[in-house]
C-alpha cells in the first residue's frame, strides 16, 4: 500500500523482519539522529542510524559470542540510549529480549525476581552503575548468580565486524512484554517480529505517522507504550525520537511541553494523569515562548480516556497553540502487541453519553441528560485487516450493535500467546465464538461497545486495577494489605478502584482478625496497611474500610466476589466496623511560604516541612512524628514530586527525586539533608565541585561518619 512506502522509497511492506527496517534506515539516512536523550530539555547523547546500528552489532556479536540465539536476554537499565542499543543488539543477535525496570536502591526486588523466575534468563545486559548496585543481592540471590552478566559499557565496539547475520523472520519472537503490575505472577507475551511489523503498519495508518514525523517520549522505555508506540515507531518511520527521563516529566511537567516545543513534535501523548499533571503543576512562567502548533497527535491510551481530561487540557494551552482536534484517543494492550483501535483523521475525538441504567444493564442508550448519563469518549476504530467484535462473555456469542461486552480482536498485530503457559495461551488468546466457531479472537478482558463503528470502551472483565497509566492486580494488593498487620485475616480483603476526579481511586476492604478486633487500634492498622501499600506498591490508598470477621462476599467456591464488594461500597451497603478515607486538602492556613520567608534552621524546616505534609496529607501537624518514615503518611510516587517542587521553590533548592527520597527519609532526616544542600544561587557551573556525606542525624552538627545508613553523595 502507498502509505507504507516511506518517504524514503523504501516499502516498509516488504520488510520480513524488524531487521530489515533497521539495516534500511542505517543504509538510508545513516547520519541522520534515531535517538537523542534529554536532560532539563537540553541534548545530553545522541545516535545517528549509522552509530546505533554499529553498536548495537557490536553488543549482537558479543550475545552470538555467548551462545544467546533464540535465549531469553534479561535487559536492566536506566532511562537513557543505552538501553536502546541493547535491545536492538537482542534483535541482531535473534536472542529474546526481556525489558524490566531495574530496581531503586532499598527497592524490593519481588517483581524482578518474578520475571527472571517466569523468564529464565541465560544472559543480563546492564550498565556499570545497574550491576555495582546489584552486587550485594548477587552474592545472596542464586537466581541472580546464575545469569551471565554483560556490562555493555566495557563491550568493544571493534566487534561489530565480527557480528554474523541470522536468519531472522515474521515468525522469530522479539521480545517478552511482561504485563505491568502484578509483584507474583507476571505473564510474558510472546510479541514476534511480524507482531511488530503489523502494529506499526497499524500506527502508521492510525496515528497520521508520514515523513515529517518528529517524535517526543517521556514514558518508561520498558512498557509497550513507551518501547512501541515511540521508540520502535521513530525506527519504523525514520523519524527522530526525543526521549527524556520519567522522573523529570513528574518533576517539571513543562519540559515535556518545551521539548514538543523546541524540537517541533508531530507526535507525543501518555495517560490521562500526564495531561492533568501539565494542567495543575505548569506555571505560566515556565511556558513562556511556547509553540505547540507542530503537535499533530497527542495520543492519550488511558483507562478509561476522560473527557473532562480532554477538555481541560485543550482549554489551557490552545493559547500555546494547541489544537483540540489534535487529541486522539485509543486503546490498545500488550496481548495485541500494542495498538488496537483509534481516531480517524484530524477530527475532534467523539464523545457521546450514554444512559447510566443502560449501561449497567450492557445496552448503550444514547442519553441527553446528562446528569443521569454516562459520558464516554470513543477510542476510534479498526485499522487495516483488524477486526473487532463484542461478545457476551457467558455465551460466547456475539453481541449486536448497541449492546455491551467483552472486546475481543482478530489481527496480525495479536503476539503468540503468554510465555510458559500454554492453557492460559488457548484460553486468551485463542477464543471462539459457541455458536459459529469464528475465530481465533483476542479476549481482553475489557467491556465495550460498537457505537456507529466507534469502539467506547465501558469497563473491565477482568479485576485489573489502572491508576496514573499503571496496571496494579488486586490480590497482590491485598496480599501486602493483609501481610502488613496481624490485625487483618488472610485471604479476607478485596482490592478495587472507583473513579474519581481525575484517575481510579484504590479502595480497600478488609475483614478484622476475629479474636483482636476489640483490642486493636484502629488507626495503627490503617496506617500500616497504607504504608505497607505505598512502599510496595508505589501507589497511594483513597479509602480503608475494616469490616467484621465472615463478612466478606465470596463465591460458594471461596472466591472473592471484588465486583460485589465494590457495589456494596459504592452504595454504602458495606457493614464497617472502621473507615477512614484519605483526601488531599490545602491547610487551614492556606498560606503560601514566601522565599524571603524560607526556613533557615534545622528546627524551622521541620516545622516547615510538617506543615507542608500536614496540607498534602489531610493529617493534623500535631499528628505528625518528624522521626517516622515520610512514606508513613503518604507520600507516592506524585506526592513526592509536589513535595520536591515546594522545596525547590520555597527553599531555592534544586535536587534530584532520586537522592531527596534515598532510604525511606524522616523528616527530620529531610531536613539535615537540605540544611545543607546549597541552593541554586551558592551552585555555580564555574566552580570547582566537591562531594561530601549528608546522614541520617538529628542534630544541625553533622560529623562525617561513612557507614551512616542514610548517606548520600551531594555535589556542591
Amino acid at each position: 500500500m502507498n502509505s507504507q512506502i516511506s518517504q524514503y522509497g523504501f516499502d516498509l511492506s516488504r520488510a520480513s523482519s524488524f531487521i530489515d527496517v533497521m539495516n534500511a534506515m542505517a543504509k538510508i539516512q545513516p547520519d541522520q539522529p534515531s535517538y537523542v536523550f534529554l536532560s532539563d530539555c537540553e541534548e545530553a547523547d545522541r545516535l545517528t542510524f549509522a552509530q546505533l546500528q554499529h553498536k548495537a552489532r557490536a553488543v549482537a556479536a558479543h550475545l552470538q559470542e555467548l551462545k544467546a540465539q533464540d535465549e531469553r536476554v534479561l535487559l536492566l537499565y536506566p532511562p537513557g540510549l543505552d538501553y536502546i542499543v541493547a535491545f536492538y543488539a537482542c534483535l541482531y543477535g535473534r536472542a529474546v529480549a526481556v525489558p524490566a525496570n531495574p530496581p531503586r536502591l532499598n527497592q524490593n526486588l519481588g517483581r524482578l525476581l518474578a520475571i527472571i523466575d517466569d523468564s529464565n534468563p541465560v544472559v543480563a545486559l546492564t550498565t556499570s552503575a545497574i550491576f555495582s548496585r546489584l552486587q550485594n543481592q548477587l552474592d545472596q540471590i542464586p537466581k541472580l548468580r546464575s545469569i551471565r552478566w554483560v556490562i555493555t559499557d566495557d563491550v568493544d565496539l571493534g566487534q561489530a565486524e565480527l557480528w554474523k547475520e541470522t536468519r531472522v523472520n515474521e515468525e522469530t519472537i522479539a521480545f517478552l512484554q511482561y504485563t505491568s503490575g502484578s509483584t507474583s505472577t507476571p505473564k510474558g507475551v510472546l510479541v514476534s517480529h511480524g507482531n511488530l511489523l503489523y502494529n506499526q503498519a497499524m500506527m502508521r495508518e492510525g496515528l497520521r505517522h508520514d515523513g515529517d514525523t518528529v517524535i517526543v517520549s517521556w514514558l518508561p522505555m520498558y512498557h509497550d507504550m513507551g518501547l512501541i508506540g515511540n521508540i520502535l515507531a521513530g525506527m519504523y518511520n525514520g523519524a527522530p525520537c526525543y526521549l527524556m527521563a520519567p522522573t523529570e516529566f513528574l518533576q517539571k511537567p513543562a519540559c515535556w511541553l518545551k521539548a514538543i516545543s523546541k524540537y517541533r513534535a508531530t507526535f507525543s501523548g501518555g495517560p490521562n494523569f500526564a495531561y492533568d499533571l501539565c494542567v495543575r503543576k505548569a506555571r505560566q512562567e515556565d511556558l513562556e515562548g511556547l509553540d505547540l502548533s507542530c503537535w499533530r497527535t497527542a495520543f492519550n491510551g488511558s483507562e478509561p480516556v476522560r473527557d473532562e481530561t480532554l477538555r481541560r487540557f485543550a482549554e489551557a494551552f490552545s493559547p500555546y497553540g494547541f489544537r483540540p482536534e489534535a487529541l486522539y484517543p485509543c486503546y490498545g494492550l500488550a496481548e495485541a502487541t500494542l495498538f488496537v483501535s483509534g481516531g480517524v483523521g484530524s477530527k475532534a475525538p467523539a464523545v457521546t453519553t450514554f444512559d447510566k441504567a443502560g449501561l449497567e444493564d450492557h445496552r448503550a442508550i444514547v442519553s441527553s441528560r446528562l446528569q443521569d448519563g454516562v459520558t464516554l469518549v470513543s477510542s476510534g476504530r479498526t485499522w487495516l485487516g483488524e477486526r473487532i467484535i463484542t461478545v457476551n462473555p457467558q455465551t460466547l456469542t456475539k453481541c449486536d450493535e448497541c449492546q455491551v461486552g467483552e472486546i475481543w480482536v482478530s489481527s496480525a498485530a495479536v503476539a503468540q500467546g503468554y510465555w510458559g503457559r500454554p492453557e492460559l495461551t488457548d484460553a486468551t488468546f485463542r477464543a471462539r465464538l459457541t455458536d459459529t466457531n469464528e475465530g481465533p479472537y483476542l479476549r481482553t478482558g475489557d467491556l465495550g461497545v460498537l457505537f456507529h463503528g466507534d469502539l467506547y470502551v465501558t469497563g473491565r472483565i477482568k479485576d485489573l486495577i489502572v491508576i496514573r497509566g499503571r496496571n496494579h492486580y488486586p490480590q497482590d494488593i491485598e496480599i501486602t494489605a493483609e501481610a502488613s498487620h496481624p490485625a487483618l485475616r488472610p485471604g479476607c480483603s478485596a482490592a478495587f478502584a472507583v473513579a474519581g476526579d481525575e484517575t481510579e481511586r484504590l479502595i480497600l476492604v478488609a475483614e478484622l482478625n476475629r479474636e483482636r478486633r476489640n483490642s486493636v487500634d484502629m488507626n495503627e492498622v490503617v496506617d500500616s496497611v497504607r504504608q505497607a501499600i505505598l512502599v510496595e506498591h508505589e501507589i497511594d490508598i483513597s479509602t480503608i474500610v475494616l469490616i467484621r470477621p465472615g463478612s466478606l462476599l465470596k463465591t460458594s467456591s471461596g472466591k472473592i466476589q471484588r465486583s460485589a464488594v465494590r457495589s456494596a461500597f459504592l452504595n454504602e451497603s458495606l457493614e464497617s466496623v472502621y473507615r477512614r478515607q484519605f483526601t488531599a486538602s490545602q491547610s487551614a492556613s492556606g498560606q503560601t511560604l514566601q522565599p524571603e520567608d524560607a526556613p533557615r534552621t534545622l528546627e524551622s524546616l521541620k516545622a516547615w516541612l510538617s506543615l507542608k505534609c500536614s496540607s498534602m496529607f489531610n493529617i493534623s501537624p500535631h499528628k505528625i512524628d518528624t522521626d517516622q518514615p515520610i512514606a508513613r503518611y503518604g507520600l507516592d510516587s506524585l506526592a513526592a514530586t509536589e513535595l520536591v517542587s515546594s522545596i525547590e521553590e520555597s527553599l531555592g533548592i534544586e535536587v534530584p527525586i532520586d537522592n531527596l527520597f534515598r532510604g525511606d527519609p524522616s523528616i527530620s532526616q529531610l531536613a539535615s539533608f537540605l540544611l545543607v544542600y546549597p541552593t541554586k544561587n551558592e551552585r555555580s557551573d564555574n566552580d570547582e565541585r566537591r562531594t561530601r556525606k549528608v546522614f541520617k542525624t538529628g542534630s544541625s552538627v553533622l560529623q562525617p561518619y561513612e557507614s551512616a545508613p542514610w548517606a548520600v553523595d551531594v555535589a556542591i
